[in-house]
């Protein structure tokens, strides 16, 4: 029991039964058909189950990341994917991308999404990522001058992040 459900509230994982029960604000546990929690379920399941499952931990992420909206608070139903994602998958596994692929922290960058980049590195990803073709974070972000974020270039910028650093 933890709480780390929608709202705040306490939330019960059950792994071999594959429900979530939710503390309702009487008091009384309901279950809680919730695509959230069902991804965070599927997600636990595949971590606990098979260590070789990066490919499909790393495909729900960048869909997480696709779905997230700067326009919502990271607590809104619509990013509660990505935040479920990150509380449920080691910080490893987060920042492990299949052969081929961009690290998700640097497809958050490549999409401007200043809070899919908060949640990705408050939960562990580094931010000296760097791209495929080894540019860094910051890069990546100032590399779409038509729809620079300038915020997340800020952040970014206060992690001690410059664009003087090589690439």
């Amino acid at each position: 029991r933890r709480k780390n459900g929608p709202g705040g509230s306490y939330v019960q994982e059950y792994l071999v039964r594959g429900t979530f029960l939710v503390q309702d604000d009487n008091g009384e546990d309901s279950d809680e058909d919730n695509d959230e929690e069902d991804l965070a379920q599927e997600v636990l399941a595949v971590d606990l189950l098979d260590a070789s499952s990066t490919g499909v931990v790393y495909r729900k992420v960048i869909d997480a990341i696709e779905t997230y909206d700067d326009q919502y608070p990271e607590s809104h139903r619509i990013n509660d994917d990505l935040v479920a994602l990150a509380q449920a998958v080691a910080s490893t596994q987060l920042d492990t991308a299949p052969e081929g692929c961009e690290p998700a922290v640097v497809v958050a960058c490549q999409r401007q999404k200043l809070g899919a980049v908060s949640v990705l590195l408050y939960s562990g990803c580094k931010h000296t990522t760097r791209a495929q073709n080894g540019m860094s974070l910051l890069h990546v972000v100032a590399s779409d001058p038509d729809h620079l974020n300038v915020a997340l270039a800020d952040m970014l910028c206060d992690l001690g992040l410059s664009l003087s650093d090589a690439v």
